[in-house]
């Protein structure tokens, strides 16, 4: 079963996080919103509704299908006051397969054992 799960980043400028998501999903030539906000807000997990998470910037897993699989779990980016970046929210095996996770390079041995999120 998949799941929301949190990455620790280095990214704390909520401007460049979402111009450089912006600049990345139109690179690569996926067409998706990245919706900012001001208070957390739910993101969406088809797996599981009781499955439950929250960021200030999302991208719908609507955005994310591929034409071989839908995309069944939100992308969002969550602050954390305590260490003072953000957090990715993200299931790594969802986004593995998502438009977004396919648009980064991995070598043969990381296809088989590494998630872009993973590494």
């Amino acid at each position: 079963m998949s799941h929301f799960a949190t990455v620790t980043t280095q990214l704390n400028d909520r401007v460049a996080l979402v111009e450089g998501l912006k600049t990345l999903l139109t690179e690569k030539q996926i067409d998706a919103e990245v919706e900012v906000h001001e208070h957390p807000v739910k993101l969406v997990s088809d797996y599981d509704r009781r499955n439950q998470a929250e960021a200030e910037i999302v991208i719908r897993r609507h955005h994310l299908h591929t034409p071989q699989r839908r995309s069944q779990l939100d992308v969002g980016f969550r602050w954390d006051v305590r260490q003072n970046c953000f957090v990715l929210v993200a299931d790594a095996w969802d986004f593995n397969q998502n438009a977004l996770g396919l648009a980064f390079p991995r070598t043969q041995r990381q296809r088989r054992t590494l998630s872009p999120v993973e590494h």
